[in-house]
């Protein structure tokens, strides 16, 4: 139309300048009038997006004339924040949910003349998932303390599913002499030093299912010079999580090398008026906790609370938590097993419920109701691990589930029956990486010396659902999906055998979010680099990612000033060498490099500064 509309115009001017000339008018003819058009934005309609996480929106904007930009992001939903609103491209953090929800967001794109264009994107925000397989362990990460002394370290094991569970203090300096380490709350008695030492300890937990976790602790040991410096350390959740109405307590456990006068909660942000405060001190630990109703929500909602140590100098420490306040639900607790469960005789099986209930579980209780013996290794989990005994034929019995939520309990009951079966070859799993990100591939293989004893499968993805999922009778191909903190992506292989025997076989797949992947990298490279004109540059530094996620590492020279003759990255496991070289330098300056590492499908930088240098 603009177009028409410019044609039409530009055949009036010609034929007014033709009228002119025509009457010996002199003057000059009129230029054409142009139309102004609106900038053209590229931007996907639509993202999922899972709770709490952040992701960067990227959009492609063009003016038809190649005037200046001038951008602005906006949204329906006031939670929602923008690293900036004034780019094409943004980091947008998004509010922890409980329920999927809906958002807009809109990008606006205006040029010199005023003209805009707008373009939005529906954002489907999925709800938080929690799923854990593996022990939680709380504690500080460094701690100082002066030699030739004792201290209490304080930790704290969490298991999501109940299960048992044991622990190990490992430390990398003999010298320190632990009073009990298999205890998470051990007395160190350390080494007298001359001058500073650190040491590093670390805490491994593991539970009857042999799913382990570990956190490290960095000790500095001072020279004992007589004079005392406070210390205060705190063992407090980073997340506390509650129903609204319910009754809720806090619990953090306070360790110092002085005595300390009084702890103190500030639950304000809460605002509750029945809270109830306590603080017992048992072998130099002091236990404070905080008891209250949580306040009613409509919505999940998060508060921030501290609490907060004073000593006889009365020197303040401090240390925040968050509490999550989900909406309260009527009760709901669903529990059910498979009509008939077969097992081999000699074998060793796991059985695990299907559950739907409204808060966690308090406790499970398998039973095995028969004269036959039936070992239940784990009769207080929820996956019941046994081992069957060696028979004569089959036997069969009842097997009941009774399971615990608050003031519910219900009980089910399914025919189990142990198989007297002739000798079968072992089957195994094997998967091509155990920890993951969103877009890695995850290759679980059968293991098996006869896979002819295999007259059906079945493969069943429990817990954290992957993508683009392919199976064969020896294979199966998944790809991690997105992850909320830590979850489990749990893949069963189920294979009825030649003797009508019925096997499964598990393997438990972490998934971690951007986030939690990204905080278990380390890189220790000095960010403050000088270059100096035609001198090239070797940096070695390690670069640590303790669960094999980092697909690649590369330079991106993309806003980089100084054209290197040589900027060069190699990596050799752990140990990542840089190289630089440049001529055309022709005064100091300060620039700057990226590193990007990409595992999965995110990708995180590490920004570099780069003194350039004339000589």
């Amino acid at each position: 139309m603009n177009k028409l509309i410019s044609m039409s115009l530009l055949t009036v001017c010609l034929v007014i300048s033709a009228c002119s000339g025509s009457s010996g008018d002199d003057s000059k003819p009129t230029p054409p009038v142009t139309i102004n058009e609106a900038p053209t934005i590229n931007l996907a309609s639509t993202q999922t997006v899972a709770s709490g996480q952040s992701v960067t929106l990227s959009a492609t904007v063009s003016d038809p004339e190649g005037d200046t930009l001038n951008f602005l992001w906006k949204t329906d939903n006031p939670n929602i924040n923008f690293a900036t609103t004034n780019e094409a491209s943004t980091l947008v953090t998004f509010p922890d949910t409980n329920i999927d929800m809906e958002i807009t967001i809109t990008l606006v794109a205006t040029d010199a003349k005023n003209n805009s264009s707008q373009k939005n994107i529906t954002i489907t925000l999925q709800a938080e998932q929690t799923s854990n397989n593996s022990p939680i362990i709380t504690m500080a990460s460094e701690q100082e303390a002066q030699g030739n002394s004792s201290i209490v370290l304080v930790a704290s094991v969490q298991e999501p599913q109940g299960d048992d569970y044991t622990v190990e203090w490992k430390s990398d300096n003999n010298d320190i002499v632990f009073s009990d380490k298999t205890s998470v709350t051990p007395t160190l008695t350390l080494p007298d030093v001359n001058s500073e030492l650190t040491a590093t300890l670390t805490l491994v937990a593991t539970d009857s299912q042999q799913n382990k976790s570990e956190k490290s602790l960095v000790l500095t040991i001072m020279p004992n010079d007589g004079v005392v410096t406070p210390r205060v350390n705190f063992e407090l959740l980073d997340r506390f999580d509650t129903v609204s109405g319910n009754v809720t307590t806090l619990t953090a456990k306070v360790t110092s090398n002085v005595d300390i006068k009084e702890v103190l909660w500030n639950l304000s942000a809460l605002n509750v008026e029945d809270a109830q405060f306590s603080n017992i001190t048992i072998n130099g630990i002091k236990t404070s906790t905080a008891t209250f109703t949580a306040p009613i929500v409509d919505q999940l909602s998060e508060f921030t609370v501290q609490i907060r140590a004073i000593t006889f100098d009365n020197v303040n420490f401090e240390q925040s938590s968050k509490v999550y306040v989900a909406v309260a639900n009527t009760d709901t607790l669903n529990v059910t097993l498979p009509n008939s469960i077969n097992i081999d005789e000699n074998s060793s099986s796991s059985i695990t419920p299907t559950i739907e209930s409204s808060q966690a579980i308090d406790s499970y209780q398998w039973q095995w109701l028969s004269n036959q013996e039936l070992t239940l290794v784990t009769p207080s989990s929820k996956t019941l691990s046994l081992s069957a005994p060696n028979v004569d034929i089959d036997i069969k019995g009842q097997l009941s589930l009774t399971v615990t939520m608050g003031d519910l309990s219900q009980t089910v009951v399914t025919e189990l029956t142990i198989k007297n079966n002739v000798t079968i070859s072992e089957i195994s799993l094997t998967a091509s990486r155990l920890v993951a990100v969103k877009g890695q591939k995850i290759n679980v293989h059968v293991i098996t010396d006869d896979t002819s004893q295999i007259t059906d499968w079945s493969w069943e993805i429990s817990g954290v659902q992957g993508t683009d999922l392919s199976e064969s009778k020896n294979e199966l191909e998944i790809t991690a999906p997105a992850a909320s903190g830590q979850q489990s992506l749990n893949i069963t292989y189920i294979a009825k055998l030649t003797n009508n025997t019925e096997i499964s076989r598990v393997v438990n797949v972490t998934l971690l979010s951007e986030a939690s992947a990204r905080s278990s990298f380390s890189f220790d490279m000095n960010s403050d680099i000088e270059i100096y004109k035609g001198v090239e540059k070797v940096l070695t530094s390690t670069f640590a990612d303790p669960h094999g996620l980092v697909d690649t590492i590369s330079l991106n020279k993309n806003l980089t000033f100084t054209d290197f003759d040589k900027a060069e990255l190699t990596r050799n496991g752990d140990q990542i060498t840089l190289t630089f070289m440049a001529t055309d330098v022709i005064a100091d300056y300060l620039d700057f490099i990226h590193l990007d590492v990409v595992y999965g499908d995110y990708t995180h930088q590490y920004t570099l500064k780069l003194q350039m240098k004339m000589n």
